[in-house]
């Protein structure tokens, strides 16, 4: 709720929160991929580029989507989970329910990773679909 009343507001302060919800501390302090490259710095530029509005829609549509559990039941082909291991927007445990109603789900955990796998983990990221996606043919 805190995060949506902030974007709702255009608040300013809600770009570093996302950041840094989004982050691990390590990517915060030592950076990412590309090596030297400042994660953080780089997702502040980009969410200040966001048009007035965008950031609030995505909360909000998270926030409000209620019909997971049964659109997931209907799914049949097999479904990766994948989630960082210190992700505190969308932690792993909270994708237990919808995993449970999928007839065939995997999750993989990330490890030094929050929520922007494809930035503080893209290597790691890439294995973990690869190996997916050869099991599933």
């Amino acid at each position: 709720e805190p995060l949506l009343a902030a974007a709702a507001e255009g608040d300013p302060s809600i770009h570093s929160l996302t950041t840094l919800f989004g982050t691990t501390l390590a990517t915060r302090l030592y950076g990412a991929w590309p090596p030297g490259c400042s994660q953080l710095n780089l997702r502040l530029s980009q969410r200040h580029h966001e048009s007035p509005g965008v950031l609030h829609n995505d909360l909000s549509a998270c926030n409000n989507y209620r019909h997971g559990e049964a659109a997931a039941a209907k799914v049949t082909a097999p479904t990766l989970f994948i989630s960082g291991d210190q992700d505190r927007m969308t932690p792993a445990k909270a994708t237990a329910v919808l995993r449970g109603q999928l007839a065939d789900a995997s999750l993989t955990l990330l490890t030094e990773c929050a929520h922007q796998h494809s930035f503080e983990q893209p290597q790691a990221l890439l294995q973990a679909l690869g190996g997916f996606l050869q099991n599933a043919r």
